[in-house]
């Protein structure tokens, strides 16, 4: 099986360009025929975008992914439904017009699954295409980690921003609730979802991050100081198998023969309570939040979401509040 890992970093673009070692447009060229080259293999795009003029800014020349569940005013915007194939929006959301006015071109938009649920759509892992990319932003994690653009946004209401990145070998950065706007974005639990990134490492996470939001977010040196690695005990560790178990003292090991200093934490009993809530919190919320495709769509819904919502029927507001 091919390996298509080959991720580009953003930052180091953005530097090339600024040191006349290449063009904006060339940046993004390039990474256009990368992602025309391996989408047969890899199937990033729910729409690639037909405009690839650059723009003017801190993040001209960069090329950036952006998961279907975000609106998008000159390409549709589907939320891997067939409810909503042939829509197109009016207006871009916040989010991607932040990106735009900092100069960055979207290459178009990358798959998620359902409505950003569970019910996948049809890209694969560029390690091994035999395996998943994760969820929910497939396309978006995925895309980064092949070199089809620099840099991509995603979602996560559960994990997934920083599944689908773990999955690919790149980073994810989850922001803290409503750091980024979701205004624009296809709702699924309101006060849960929140708008990330994906990128080649943390340096360009921050880069991008810190360009489109005028954030003091960037990785300033370019020093290798010894990291510091956390590994989190918590109750749900139970659940692990036992060659999950295996696997993370594997990493441990690796870590600090590598030189990292690494350290045990464990979360504070009120977290706890986090898990149960979660649950509860995300499925009265996406019961109203698809209440119309729930209405007048039903057939036109998977039957993992349908199920799902008929289950989070019952989910009462005395439990959500």
């Amino acid at each position: 099986m091919t390996n298509y890992f080959d991720p580009v970093s953003a930052k180091d673009t953005a530097l090339s360009i600024a040191a006349n070692e290449v063009s904006a447009q060339e940046a993004v060229d390039a990474c256009a025929r990368r992602a025309t080259s391996i989408e047969p293999a890899l199937k990033i795009f729910a729409h690639e975008n037909p405009d690839l003029s650059v723009g003017s800014g801190p993040l001209s020349g960069i090329s950036i992914g952006v998961k279907d569940v975000f609106d998008t005013g000159d390409m549709p915007t589907a939320y891997n439904s067939a409810i909503y194939q042939d829509y197109q929006p009016k207006a871009d959301a916040a989010l991607v017009s932040m990106l735009r006015e900092a100069g960055a071109t979207i290459a178009g938009k990358t798959v998620t699954t359902e409505y950003a649920f569970f019910t996948p759509g049809p890209t694969t892992n560029p390690h091994n295409q035999d395996h998943t990319p994760g969820g929910s932003s497939s396309g978006s994690a995925a895309g980064v980690a092949a070199g089809s653009f620099h840099a991509a946004i995603g979602t996560q209401t559960g994990g997934s921003v920083v599944r689908p990145a773990s999955f690919c070998g790149v980073s994810g950065y989850k922001p803290s609730f409503r750091l980024f706007p979701t205004v624009g974005m296809k709702c699924f639990s309101w006060l849960l979802d929140t708008a990330g990134f994906f990128a080649k490492n943390a340096r360009d996470c921050a880069f991008v991050a810190a360009a489109c939001s005028g954030r003091d977010l960037e990785v300033r040196s370019d020093e290798d100081a010894t990291p510091r690695i956390g590994f989190l005990s918590q109750s749900v560790d139970s659940n692990l198998s036992d060659e999950m178990s295996g696997a993370l003292e594997t990493v441990r090991v690796a870590c600090e023969s590598a030189g990292a200093k690494t350290l045990s934490l464990a979360l504070p009993d009120v977290m706890e309570s986090a898990y149960p809530a979660h649950a509860v919190v995300q499925d009265y919320e996406c019961y109203r939040a698809l209440g119309w495709e729930r209405q007048n769509h039903p057939d036109l819904l998977s039957q993992l979401l349908q199920d799902h919502l008929s289950a989070s029927a019952d989910v009462t507001a005395a439990a959500y509040d």
